[in-house]
């Protein structure tokens, strides 16, 4: 079972010692549709800083809904999934929820195997909280088989009598075995790195969003991409800058690689800073001029004089002195990742090839379970940081297990390598 989303800073570490790529952000997060919300605002869904964190909800990014008093009583938003998920065994939904009123709160999973096709019900413990968060259980029975829709109503209310709108806050939304503990398949959890603008005049409230790929192409297929508004107003250095949660190491790691998409030719910088060096930042423009309009293109930052740990980036998609704009623009950015090479691929390392590897549960507490393994040289567990911090040999049965609980909660990633060189990574979660 696989965790939907890669939505953490996290190290592909193929061993310890081999260096690979470190994926800092690629915005992948669920496509989120709005749901019967008259009218659609840029902002209706956002991932934002959650502006509570606590024992229920401690995590730094949640998604902001802001309810319109003229939707529909069903307002709320709907996601056709990447992959669907099989609820044969998972029959609890478990979402955190931080709304300013009592009102009743849907679930609903559709385009499913079974007679009739969707379910839509009401959450199994009301809600009892204002402004605080909560979490609420959803219970399937009759869900069997597959089902590859979800849409959630946060606001339920017949006849809405809402006078304007109002916030509300999600999170954590998880498929379960048990309504309490047993295993789970977090559907997302709206993580990403912090980002904040950068000299950027107006401030417009979509000056960076996630959104849709709007052009997806080889270069670039990924499902959401972020999106930046570039202010004619702003400064020549307008950009985005990102405290990391994880701080990334460029000892030997000198390159950055990142994908744009422009309407017009500019220089492109990045910035790493915070650094155990002097000085203790670097400022580069990228190492060959962006070449290409309205397509997806791969700029690649060289660091050569950077090295140990640097605690934020910036990146300057549009650098242009003076900025001779005379309207907004809209820039696209992805895959922001750290790598030994120019090219993303370390060396002496052949590509990686998938395995129809299963790992189960995940999130794990103790024992991590793999099925169809085959010829298996060994297994790698590396921290978020790239550290190796378990290795398993002589794997030769197709079923094979090991024990983690002596690691310490977080993500960690596993590198299954087998003996003709080929690897394939995995995430989990320790809980």
């Amino acid at each position: 079972m696989k965790k939907l989303l890669l939505l953490l800073v996290c190290a592909l570490a193929l061993s310890a010692w081999t260096k690979a790529q470190i994926v800092i952000e690629d915005f992948e997060l669920l496509k989120l549709n709005q749901l019967s919300n008259e009218p659609f605002t840029d902002d209706s869904l956002k991932v934002v800083d959650n502006p509570l964190p606590n024992g229920v909800d401690s995590s730094t990014r949640v998604l902001r809904f802001r309810r319109s008093f003229e939707g529909a009583v069903w307002a709320g938003f709907w996601s056709t999934l990447a992959e669907k998920y099989d609820m044969t065994d998972y029959k609890y939904v478990s979402v955190n929820v931080m709304k300013p009123r009592i009102s009743v709160v849907k679930f609903k999973v559709e385009h499913g195997t079974t007679n009739p096709t969707f379910f839509e019900l009401p959450s199994t413990n009301e809600q009892t909280k204002i402004n605080e968060w909560e979490k609420l259980n959803f219970y399937f029975p009759d869900a069997d088989g597959e089902y590859g829709t979800i849409a959630m109503l946060l606001d339920f209310e017949d006849p809405l009598t809402l006078t304007e709108d109002i916030i509300i806050y999600v999170d954590d939304i998880t498929l379960r075995t048990q309504e309490v503990g047993g295993d789970s398949i977090v559907l997302e959890d709206f993580q990403t790195i912090p980002l904040n603008q950068l000299s950027n005049d107006t401030l417009p409230n979509d000056s960076l969003m996630i959104v849709e790929n709007p052009l997806p192409d080889d270069v670039d297929s990924s499902a959401m991409v972020l999106k930046f508004r570039r202010s004619y107003l702003g400064d020549p250095w307008a950009g985005f800058w990102s405290t990391l949660p994880v701080k990334i190491d460029m000892t030997d790691n000198k390159y950055i690689l990142a994908k744009v998409l422009k309407t017009r030719i500019s220089p492109i910088k990045f910035k790493v800073e915070g650094g155990t060096t002097t000085p203790a930042f670097f400022e580069l423009e990228s190492t060959a001029p962006q070449t290409v309009t309205d397509g997806w293109e791969q700029m690649v930052f060289y660091f050569p004089d950077a090295t140990g740990e640097y605690a934020g980036i910036a990146m300057l998609p549009d650098f242009e002195d003076p900025v001779t704009l005379t309207e907004d623009i809209v820039l696209y950015i992805d895959d922001i990742i750290l790598s030994p090479t120019a090219t993303g691929v370390p060396t002496g390392v052949k590509p990686v090839e998938k395995m129809n590897v299963n790992l189960f549960p995940n999130p794990v507490k103790s024992t991590l379970y793999f099925e169809n393994l085959k010829n298996v040289d060994r297994i790698s567990v590396a921290n978020i940081v790239g550290q190796q911090v378990m290795l398993f040999r002589n794997v030769t049965n197709e079923k094979y297990s090991i024990n983690v609980s002596s690691l310490n909660k977080g993500v960690y990633m596993i590198s299954i390598f087998d003996k003709d060189g080929n690897s394939t990574i995995r995430k989990i979660v320790k809980e």
